[in-house]
């Protein structure tokens, strides 16, 4: 990947049934994760390369982080790429309505 150190470590997020309206650059959706061993649901503002996201399937996987350098002012310092679906749950993630608007 261009720009990327090789510095890499894999995660494991929990990725909500929705995802819920941010502000990046503009106005986004974000996806709702849960870093492994936290209840706290939280917006994560960067794309995870390969992850097909369905809404309504909560999803945990695994994601490879890898540091790039000299990232744009607007972006991540951080690359996601999915290494691994381990779950598929058809089902509405507990906790996030105070992320979503209607």
């Amino acid at each position: 990947c261009i720009g990327c150190n090789g510095d890499s470590q894999t995660e494991t997020l929990t990725v909500a049934s929705e995802q819920a309206e941010c502000y990046g650059v503009g106005k986004m959706n974000c996806f709702l994760v849960k870093q492994q061993g936290s209840n706290e649901w939280e917006l994560f503002y960067s794309n995870i390369e390969g992850f097909l996201y369905v809404p309504g399937y909560e999803y945990v996987i695994k994601v490879k982080k890898q540091t790039v350098e000299n990232p744009p002012a607007d972006a991540s310092s951080f690359n996601y790429t999915l290494s691994k679906i381990v779950q598929v749950t058809e089902k509405r993630s507990e906790g996030i309505d105070r992320f979503l608007t209607e």
